[in-house]
C-alpha cells in the first residue's frame, strides 16, 4: 500500500476551515487531500475542533423518564411475582408427589 502524503500546515488549515464551515464531510476532505478520514478525525480531536454536525442532546421530559422507569419496575416486579408463583406451584407439586404412596 502506498504511503499517504504528509500535509502542510496550510493544507491542514484549509481542511479545518472547510470542515468548520460544513462545506465537506470528513470523507470528502480525505478523498480530496489524499489522506484517511480517520487521520482528519484524529487531528480534529487532538486540536479540539468542534464538530458542528453534532448537536447537544435534547432535554427530555421528566414525565417520559418517570413513565419508563415505572414500566420497567412494574415489569420486573411482575416477572418476579410470576416466577415466585411458578416456583411455589412446582414445590407444591413435588410435595404432593412425595406424599402419594
Amino acid at each position: 500500500m502506498p504511503a499517504k502524503p504528509k500535509l502542510t500546515v496550510e493544507q491542514w488549515a484549509e481542511i479545518r476551515a472547510k470542515r468548520l464551515r460544513q462545506e465537506m464531510t470528513y470523507r470528502a476532505l480525505a478523498a480530496e487531500y489524499g489522506v484517511s478520514n480517520v487521520a482528519i478525525l484524529k487531528r480534529a480531536k487532538r486540536e479540539g475542533w468542534a464538530d458542528p454536525t453534532k448537536r447537544p442532546p435534547k432535554p427530555q421530559d421528566k414525565t417520559v423518564d418517570a413513565h419508563r422507569d415505572a414500566y420497567r419496575d412494574g415489569y420486573r416486579d411482575g416477572f418476579r411475582d410470576g416466577l415466585r408463583e411458578t416456583m411455589n406451584l412446582r414445590n407444591l407439586a413435588s410435595e404432593t408427589m412425595r406424599q402419594k404412596p
